[in-house]
């Protein structure tokens, strides 16, 4: 057990801080030379290897999910033999990008140990993290006022708490408000910032917390008292014109701005030769585009490029159909959609109900742009896949989960 805690803390610093390095690379302050190499390889290796000790569950229980996610994995075996080079240049993307290479591997966290003592360790590491984002939003509150650096530390170490949020019935009400804090901080950080997309997906972890909780026996007091908590902000903004101009100014100018229309449209004109099978691992598409409109990101020290071939089609079904067509999509959805199905309607407890709303969820937010990625945002989808495909989990009891997580002092 105590090389799996190990494994565990490992895997959790490593995938945070290869998200944060990422905003570093972004970043003029530090994107180059031989120190940011060594290490981004150096937690690239330990991620790598506290991965292999995690994923060691290979005993499927649901035959379907056995069938189709085989053929999901030869699948896009095929598209990453089919797109591969061994150009120095493209085995650096693909290591360093996080949409590339790296979403083909984050699948098979479904096979994640999903057993309860290891799932325990997990939240009470997840809940650590989420203790850290306070500290840093309190001692540095300019990383939440800037859309590289309040994405990148957001998406580094909220998503974690939001799906603690989403099972607080197994946790006592000190530790739901302090949660519920974290999520809220980064949801009022990134609506005055703007992002819409990021905000989205927040603001859906506090709604369906919600409602996941609010019809239990004994809800937590946050979510007996939310609809007064959310009431008695709106009260508070509308009446301080300042305030409330100041939050919502950014994202009222963006809220109905059509920003990929004319993306999606040149996206899906130069794919129609490859609708079926996509291009692979390294498909790209023709679109210039320039960043010149975003001067308060170039303020803050952004390194922004023109790129004409992109790899990037800013959602998530379109960077599938991207790599691998309609195929790509089918097979993918045909995973996830039954995995949300027994997890909300098929299970006997609140934490297969949260890991098929957090998947459902998933399908939802990838019309509009929520992307595979090498980010806890995404392992945490696969994880929540494989925990919804379990009979045994699913079937087990809210008592026998919640005594369960109790040992790891949560």
């Amino acid at each position: 057990m105590q090389g799996k805690n190990t494994a565990v803390i490992c895997f959790l610093i490593s995938i945070t801080l290869l998200q944060l390095m990422d905003m570093l690379y972004t970043l003029n302050s530090w994107n180059k030379g031989a120190y940011f190499a060594i290490i981004w390889l150096g937690l690239i290796v330990g991620f790598v290897f506290s991965s292999l000790i995690l994923i060691s569950e290979f005993n499927v229980e649901n035959r379907y999910f056995k069938l189709v996610f085989t053929i999901f994995i030869l699948y896009e075996t095929f598209l990453i033999v089919r797109g591969w080079s061994f150009s120095s240049t493209d085995l650096t993307t693909y290591l360093r990008n996080t949409i590339i290479f790296w979403p083909f591997l984050i699948p098979f966290f479904a096979f994640f140990d999903k057993r309860l003592s290891i799932l325990s360790l997990l939240f009470k590491r997840f809940f650590q993290i989420g203790l850290v984002f306070l500290f840093l939003s309190i001692t540095f509150p300019s990383l939440l006022l800037y859309r590289v650096s309040a994405e990148s530390v957001i998406n580094a170490f909220v998503p974690g708490c939001g799906l603690l949020l989403l099972t607080s019935l197994y946790f006592n009400n000190k530790k739901v408000l302090i949660l519920f804090i974290i999520v809220f901080l980064a949801t009022l950080s990134v609506i005055y910032l703007g992002r819409r997309s990021t905000s989205s997906v927040l603001l859906e972890f506090i709604a369906f917390s919600y409602l996941l909780n609010i019809r239990t026996k004994s809800p937590s007091f946050v979510f007996k008292w939310l609809p007064l908590i959310m009431a008695t902000c709106v009260l508070v903004i509308l009446n301080i014109p300042q305030f409330s101009a100041s939050l919502t100014e950014k994202m009222e100018d963006r809220l109905l701005e059509d920003t990929r229309s004319d993306l999606n449209q040149n996206f899906l004109k130069e794919m129609r030769n490859y609708m079926y099978l996509g291009k692979g691992l390294n498909g790209t598409y023709y679109y210039p585009m320039t960043f010149n409109d975003f001067e308060d990101e170039k303020d803050a020290g952004v390194n922004f490029v023109d790129d004409v071939y992109r790899n990037n089609a800013e959602n998530g079904y379109l960077q599938l159909l991207l790599s691998g067509g309609l195929l790509h999509i089918i097979l993918y959805v045909m995973i996830l959609l039954p995995a949300a199905l027994l997890g909300i309607f098929k299970s006997s407890n609140h934490l297969s109900k949260a890991c098929g709303s957090l998947v459902f969820l998933q399908l939802i937010n990838m019309f509009v742009v929520s992307m595979p990625s090498l980010s806890i945002l995404y392992i945490l989808i696969w994880i929540a896949v494989g925990i919804c495909y379990k009979n045994s989990i699913r079937n087990l009891s809210d008592l026998e989960i919640k005594s369960a997580l109790a040992k790891a002092t949560l």
